[in-house]
């Protein structure tokens, strides 16, 4: 009788343990490949670095049919031909180099669905005991890459950064110097005004590639309509590319990459970041009760900025220290990867006494794993300064 109450008990948690490992390893080997892709990333420079990519091959060919409205043999050739591992050696650039090294990584793992140069759509079939297909569920499996372009600012007044001698304290007056090159006064501009906090902080000043970094394709009844969006690299909202006197000179504080149009909120973009497979689409964007066609990434600018200037990120000074915040001042502007790499899990064995415990958390024929890695891309580094000491 013991043995009856006890081996049933046993039997879950043993089962329990296997479906917690198995998930583990998927989940920590999608990791160090999200991992690997990144790092990649970090020594790509030159024709293969994300400043120089083709742009013909932003988007998916699944994008340009569904949100473009494109048919088949509109969509550039590059679409498909950048997505080939095979053509790797003679259509190479920064995304693909970086999602073929991964494809390539985490064998014999694979991605479910759709072929990356495919627009033909696949499913899950979700059968019943006795094998009946009572369900479908899209594939989620996709690789996701985005580059973004982080600048180290003051939002403050210039004329309030004030240089200390250049005997008394030379290192501070390094950082004071160096503060006052990032500094401008950005509530001076009505369209940026409240954009920024005031103080040193970083921002994202641009987003590749750099025809998929908006999400502004919209479902109205069936219809696609685009919608004015914010083009990363317009960071000061008003349609134009920026530039200050500087000495007399004209400096840009935008970097080159808005959309051509000078009307560009009207350009039609459906992606952030390059996608591998278009699988993974973004369903909590809408506007006005329109639900956003779009795919890619779950970072946008606003995410990657807070992420930065958490507190945990870097701590603030002791007040008094310095009129100015050392730390933050001295956080360097970079040029920063993320991978995000999305993947469907498939429990090992489908114990009828586990599977109730995994769906009180989620649909247990769709679990998701998720996960994303980021490093410094130094070729993608911005280099804009505001004034000169």
């Amino acid at each position: 009788m013991e043995m009856a109450f006890i081996i049933p008990l046993l039997a879950i948690m043993i089962a329990g343990i296997v479906e917690i490992g198995w998930f583990a390893n998927r989940y920590l080997t999608l990791l160090e490949v999200t991992r690997v892709g990144a790092r990649a990333g970090t020594v790509l420079t030159g024709e293969f670095s994300p400043l120089s990519w083709n742009e013909l091959a932003s988007a998916h060919p699944v994008v340009h049919l569904q949100a473009y409205g494109l048919s088949e043999a509109e969509i550039p050739a590059e679409a498909r031909q950048y997505r080939d591992c095979n053509l790797v050696t003679t259509r190479t650039g920064f995304y693909n180099f970086i999602a073929c090294t991964m494809v390539n990584s985490f064998e014999p793992l694979r991605l479910a669905g759709r072929a990356p140069t495919s627009t033909d759509s696949a499913v899950k079939l979700i059968r019943d005991r006795q094998g009946n297909v009572i369900d479908t569920i899209p594939f989620p499996d996709d690789i996701v890459i985005s580059v973004f372009a982080t600048q180290a600012i003051n939002n403050a007044n210039p004329s309030s950064i004030t240089l200390p001698s250049l005997t008394a304290q030379p290192r501070q007056y390094q950082l004071a110097a160096a503060l006052y090159s990032r500094t401008y006064n950005f509530e001076a501009i009505a369209a940026s005004a409240g954009r920024f906090r005031p103080g040193p902080q970083v921002i994202v000043v641009g987003r590749y590639p750099k025809r998929a970094n908006e999400c502004n394709v919209y479902n109205d009844g069936g219809t696609r309509i685009v919608i004015p969006g914010q083009d990363p690299f317009d960071y000061i909202p008003n349609n134009t590319r920026d530039a200050i006197l500087v000495s007399g000179q004209p400096r840009f504080i935008e970097l080159e990459g808005m959309d051509p149009n000078p009307q560009h909120q009207q350009q039609a973009e459906a992606q952030l970041g390059f996608v591998w497979t278009a699988q993974k689409l973004r369903r909590d964007i809408e506007n006005a009760g329109r639900r956003a066609l779009c795919w890619g990434s779950d970072f946008d600018s606003a995410d990657v900025e807070q992420l930065i200037n958490l507190p945990t990120f870097i701590d603030d000074d002791p007040p008094g220290v310095a009129p100015w915040n050392l730390r933050r001042a001295a956080i360097p502007s970079n040029g920063i990867v993320i991978v995000e790499m999305f993947w469907q899990h498939e429990p090992l064995l489908r114990f009828p006494f586990v599977e109730p415990i995994i769906a009180a958390f989620g649909d247990v024929n769709n679990i998701v794993i998720s996960v994303w890695a980021s490093f410094p891309v130094p070729s993608a580094e911005p280099n804009i300064i505001y004034g000169l000491p």
